[in-house]
C-alpha cells in the first residue's frame, strides 16, 4: 500500500513538474508574460510601501525584480531541451534555449548578490543588471507592439 501512494506521489510530481517546465505553443509565452506581470506588481508593492508606510523597499525590489525575470528566462528557455543537449548534442536548435537560459542562470546569480544582505557591488554587476533591464525593455517593447499584432 506504501509502495503505491510513493508512486502515485512521484508521479503527480513528476506531472507538476514536467507542467511548469513545459512551454510548448504559446504555454511559454503566457508563463513569461505572468512573470512580467509579477516584475510590475513588485514595482507597485515597492512604491506602495514606500508612500502608504514610509517603508523603502527600493533594494528588496531590485531584487525581486531581478529574480523573477531571471526565473522567467529559466523557464522560458525549455529546461527539457537543454538537459537533452548532454545525450543528444549540441544542435543549431539548442542555441535559443541554451543562451536563454545562460542569461536567466546570471540574472539569478545578479539578483542574489543585489540582496541588501550581501549587496555585493561591483562594475560588472551593475552591467550585467544593466543588460538584463534592456532585454526586459526590449521584450516588453516587443511583446506590446509586434506580437500583439498578430
Amino acid at each position: 500500500m506504501a509502495k503505491k501512494v510513493k508512486n502515485r506521489t512521484k508521479n503527480s510530481f513528476k506531472i507538476i513538474i514536467n507542467n511548469i517546465f513545459d512551454v510548448s505553443g504559446t504555454k511559454g509565452y503566457k508563463k513569461f508574460i505572468f512573470f512580467l506581470i509579477l516584475i510590475d506588481l513588485t514595482g507597485f508593492a515597492s512604491i506602495a510601501s514606500d508612500n502608504l508606510f514610509g517603508e523603502n523597499l527600493l533594494a528588496y525590489s531590485e531584487f525581486a525584480w531581478i529574480i523573477l525575470f531571471s526565473l522567467g528566462m529559466i523557464m522560458i528557455s525549455d529546461v527539457k531541451k537543454i538537459a537533452k543537449i548532454r545525450y543528444k548534442g549540441f544542435k543549431s536548435d539548442n542555441f535559443a534555449s541554451l543562451v536563454t537560459f545562460i542569461i536567466g542562470v546570471m540574472a539569478f546569480i545578479v539578483s542574489i548578490f543585489s540582496l541588501p544582505q550581501i549587496n555585493l557591488t561591483s562594475p560588472i554587476l551593475s552591467s550585467i543588471k544593466g543588460i538584463i533591464a534592456l532585454i526586459a525593455i526590449i521584450y516588453v517593447i516587443f511583446e506590446a507592439w509586434v506580437i500583439k499584432e498578430q
